[in-house]
């Protein structure tokens, strides 16, 4: 549950190129007032044009799972529709899946899941994430189930985040204060193992906030190379060190308070300093 404000969300979303479906931007008037006029009129076409070409897309996407995917998942899911989803590449981002009218408790569920790993799989890898909503997943012992359905190996976390234990495979995401952000960042980037994927479970919403943006790093990294491409020399032919000091207990007032004792499962310094070698 890795969260940030609504208006931290807005911005992303505002940030983006607005563009009409074929991909060029709306045409911008550059006379005086009425030219004013004239761009808020191209502007809320430009946006009225785009959402119904996302609708289209998702009774597409509908029309093709029940078509040619139903083997792999058997129609029990639906292709829905979140906030803040994108379209890259024809792929949406998040792809959002939901219950058909078959079920959405979590055994239900589970069974689903079992039987479509691959096709979710490559869901998660076509659109860079899934979000599975309106399923009745309502503790972590549920979404333990869930997670142990998927059959993807477990990692276990190292890293600066306090993290508490609930169930299973089921940590919190960060007992830090819900005042600071939790910024863009790659799970476990300071070690050499890092997991593949992450699974997210929201049990208790938020009454405000709470909301989870992410980038395709493969986006990021296209950006970095047209605008830096020096600093991505220079980084490839010296590589890059992090230096990270923790204190020996953890720190709940810091969104990276983990200490080194809870981080390495040990409180003996050498010990530590051994398990530290074996993650370089």
């Amino acid at each position: 549950m890795e969260g940030t404000r609504n208006d931290d969300l807005s911005t992303v979303a505002e940030s983006q190129d607005l563009k009409n479906i074929d991909g060029t931007p709306p045409k911008q008037s550059e006379e005086g007032d009425g030219g004013s006029n004239s761009n808020n009129e191209a502007i809320m076409a430009a946006l009225k044009a785009n959402q119904e070409w996302l609708q289209a897309k998702v009774a597409i996407n509908n029309a093709l799972i029940a078509m040619n995917d139903t083997p792999h998942h058997n129609g029990f899911f639906c292709v829905g529709q979140c906030e803040g989803q994108k379209t890259i590449d024809g792929e949406q981002m998040p792809l959002v899946l939901t219950p058909s009218a078959e079920g959405k408790d979590h055994e239900a569920l589970v069974n689903a899941v079992k039987a479509s790993r691959e096709w979710l799989e490559s869901k998660v890898i076509a659109n860079s994430a899934v979000l599975l909503r309106g399923f009745d997943v309502r503790d972590a012992v549920e979404f333990n189930a869930v997670v142990e359905a998927l059959g993807w190996p477990e990692i276990r976390y190292i890293g600066p985040a306090p993290r508490t234990h609930v169930h299973g495979r089921v940590w919190t995401a960060n007992e830090g204060p819900l005042d600071q952000f939790v910024y863009f960042h790659h799970e476990m980037v300071l070690i050499k193992e890092f997991p593949e994927k992450l699974i997210l479970f929201c049990e208790v919403p938020p009454p405000e906030g709470g909301e989870t943006p992410f980038v395709p790093s493969f986006r990021v990294t296209e950006r970095v190379l047209e605008e830096f491409p020096e600093v991505v020399e220079e980084l490839d032919a010296k590589g890059l060190r992090y230096t990270l000091t923790a204190l020996s207990k953890n720190d709940t007032k810091s969104m990276r308070g983990r200490g080194w004792e809870d981080a390495f499962g040990t409180t003996d310094k050498a010990e530590a300093e051994k398990r530290v070698n074996i993650f370089r």
